[in-house]
């Protein structure tokens, strides 16, 4: 499910350019980043710093309003606290397929002239799935098997952007992305929120 998840993730990034540029670029633009999840406080308990990939489109607006959205697939390091009714078993060192997807809401402040560098703070909403990894004993078999308990929950996105203007076609933009998620979904006793540092490129105007 992994290995399919990621190769749809890896066409997307192929396929949505192209026809992006069928569109008006000054007003549609793609995006693409790279970087590390930070779980905050006792969500950090169970859930490890981890690697994240993430793809986006972004609408222009008036006033130099704009609309992103983004789609994130994440392999969260998971190590389980608490034990289970059905389970005598701590699931340990292993990882947890985690993806997100948001819609955020900003606007761009020119600090230097000619798009040279820009400063994007916006919010948004989304929602997130994470396949918790559980061990299972079956006593009658003396088996120990393997599965997922599914969590899918709204959340919540405070962030910005920081834009730097390269002026060559092959890079136009390079950002870094900071922002702070939060959801009031409980997963081993604690509120899932964490802190997300992102390096990426935009393609467009």
């Amino acid at each position: 499910m992994i290995r399919i998840t990621l190769l749809i993730y890896g066409l997307f990034l192929l396929v949505i350019p192209y026809k992006i540029s069928a569109q008006d670029s000054s007003r549609i633009n793609v995006s693409s980043s790279a970087g590390i999840i930070f779980p905050l406080k006792s969500f950090g308990n169970s859930f490890e710093n981890s690697f994240s990939i993430s793809s986006g489109l972004i609408l222009n607006l008036k006033k130099k309003m704009f609309i992103n959205g983004t789609f994130s697939v994440n392999m969260i390091k998971y190590n389980q606290s608490q034990f289970d009714v059905k389970s005598p078993f701590l699931f340990t060192n292993t990882s947890s397929p985690f993806f997100q997807i948001n819609l955020n809401f900003g606007r761009n402040f020119e600090l230097i002239r000619q798009k040279r560098l820009i400063f994007s703070p916006y919010l948004g909403v989304g929602a997130f799935m994470l396949n918790e990894p559980r061990l299972t004993l079956n006593q009658n078999s003396q088996v120990i098997s393997q599965s997922y308990q599914k969590h899918f929950a709204p959340q919540l996105q405070i962030g910005q952007r920081l834009y730097f203007n390269t002026k060559t076609k092959l890079l136009r933009y390079i950002f870094v992305d900071t922002f702070y998620w939060k959801s009031n979904l409980t997963i081993q006793n604690a509120n899932a929120n964490a802190f997300s540092l992102m390096f990426g490129t935009k393609i467009g105007n």
